[in-house]
């Protein structure tokens, strides 16, 4: 009898190439990284204050010069901390065992420090982006079934297997609904989740447009872009102890809708209207599909 492969499995040893594990998770966060970090955030509050406005005691007729001075405009923001955390965990005992090149492909210890880092500065990047709601994405459709369709499937990148989820109608400012769901699958292509069963048999009022968060992530993370440039101009809503009503553009940022235009048109206008204002710009950050 021919001795074949199959029959001398037992005598052949696995080879292993000297290439690294490759790590496939998001790591680049451009905006969080390009951002100024101030590490002395000590007392209750951090102020900021912002001056809006010269003295307005000026005329070509002195008379109405001295009748219409006004003092220098300024408000003070009052910043407040919130809490982020990253919990790795790993025995004594695979410590020991993945410790140098000889016993294992990684050592466990540095894999979830860093991941548990990963995940922080991953969380940042995209906070940093939006109102401090925390909401990750919004439902499309398929919420009576095992996997969901994102209503912006760019949305897709703030997700990762793992991720214990839960669902509110509102984005920030409301309360979220009974239940919790796990993903254990994602498709980056098509923008989709999948859960262990459908969606609706974790969260039972869970709809379409629902705004999804990470459990206990609602309205506990930081004021992004999203909330110091707000798409619609600020109310008079008290924002870190400023009423921003008084000057709409210099305590609450500039907005334009170029959606009707093409997009190079759209940005050199925006960049005109920075401009106008006083800005220089040095970065435009867009999604990759507009990109």
């Amino acid at each position: 009898m021919t001795l074949d492969v199959n029959s001398f499995l037992y005598s052949l040893k696995q080879i292993y190439t000297t290439d690294k594990v490759e790590n496939m998770v998001y790591k680049d966060n451009p905006a969080f990284a390009l951002l100024p970090k101030y590490e002395q955030f000590g007392g209750e509050t951090l102020p900021v204050p912002v001056i809006y406005g010269n003295p307005q005691g000026r005329s070509a007729t002195f008379s109405n010069a001295i009748a219409n001075q006004t003092d220098s405009k300024g408000v003070k923001f009052l910043l407040s901390r919130v809490s982020d955390y990253a919990i790795a965990q790993f025995s004594n005992e695979v410590m020991m065992a993945s410790q140098g090149n000889s016993y294992a492909f990684l050592e466990a210890a540095k894999l979830q420090m860093d991941g548990a880092l990963q995940a922080l500065s991953n969380a940042h990047g995209a906070d940093i982006f939006r109102t401090g709601s925390g909401s990750r994405g919004q439902i499309g459709s398929g919420e009576s079934t095992a996997t969901i369709t994102l209503k912006n499937p760019e949305d897709v990148v703030q997700f990762e297997v793992g991720m214990t989820l839960v669902s509110s109608t509102a984005d920030g400012g409301g309360s979220v609904k009974s239940g919790s769901a796990v993903i254990v699958g994602i498709d980056r292509t098509n923008g989709t989740l999948t859960f262990g069963a459908a969606l609706n048999t974790y969260i039972a009022t869970v709809a379409a447009n629902d705004y999804l968060f990470v459990q206990g992530d609602y309205d506990k993370k930081c004021k992004g872009f999203g909330a110091w440039i707000p798409a619609t101009a600020p109310t008079s809503s008290s924002f870190f102890g400023v009423d921003r009503t008084a000057d709409v553009t210099r305590l609450g940022g500039l907005r334009l809708d170029i959606s009707a235009k093409p997009l190079e048109e759209g940005l050199i206008d925006g960049a005109r209207l920075v401009a106008r204002e006083g800005g220089t710009p040095d970065y435009i950050f867009m999604s990759f599909n507009r990109y």
